[in-house]
């Protein structure tokens, strides 16, 4: 439906680049059929360091070549019963990576869940420190409007495509790991650029589990 769109907005006989990674498909659906497209695949990841690949590539089942040849600061995993715990942890990890030397705006929570169903969407602050996420309101021009903070949040489905140096990635309490969640966690895990923490709930599927999933 979004490809038919997007052709209404364009000249006749336009180009059209269109982008696509299978891997961090995060809404089930049929893929967009392009005919007469000329395609091209490429499995290299080039935003993700090699500490945080070579996790990724030891946890998931998904392959891919790592292209960033800077080692990053790798994972660390923490385990939580309940969700209620997850902020004291978080606000725990946050002041390890201010004192490693990440500012607060390098600092991004990221929630597995949708951004209203975490206990992150509640909350003005970690800590001490004043927290901005979406309201799930927007201005009379259509931009979203966001509560102020110096740390960010926001679930996997908004925050995908962007990216930050240090991500903690929160609400990971799958059950089991099928095609659509590894495909959030990958998601997810690829958001970092130099340091990734991880929250799993320990209940529901906990750190042995996860890293079995091959």
């Amino acid at each position: 439906d979004w490809y038919e769109i997007a052709k209404l907005f364009l000249k006749e006989n336009a180009s059209i680049l269109w982008l696509e990674d299978k891997e961090q498909k995060l809404i089930i659906g049929r893929s967009v059929k392009l005919d007469q497209f000329v395609s091209y695949r490429c499995n290299t990841n080039y935003r993700t360091p090699e500490t945080i690949a070579r996790f990724i590539q030891n946890t998931l089942p998904i392959q891919f070549e790592i292209g960033n040849p800077l080692p990053g600061l790798g994972v660390d995993v923490h385990e939580y019963k309940n969700e209620q715990e997850q902020p004291k942890k978080v606000a725990h990890i946050i002041k390890q990576l201010i004192m490693q030397g990440f500012t607060q705006d390098e600092i991004y929570i990221v929630s597995c869940k949708g951004a209203n169903k975490s206990v992150f969407s509640k909350l003005d602050k970690i800590g001490n420190l004043p927290l901005s996420h979406f309201t799930g309101s927007y201005d009379q021009k259509g931009q979203q409007i966001m509560t102020e903070g110096l740390l960010h949040f926001d679930s996997i489905y908004r925050f995908k495509g962007l990216e930050s140096p240090a991500v903690i990635l929160v609400d990971i309490e799958f059950d089991k790991l099928n095609k659509h969640q590894q495909h959030v966690l990958f998601c997810g895990m690829t958001r970092a650029t130099v340091k990734l923490d991880l929250l799993i709930n320990n209940e529901k599927v906990g750190s042995k589990a996860l890293f079995d999933c091959r």
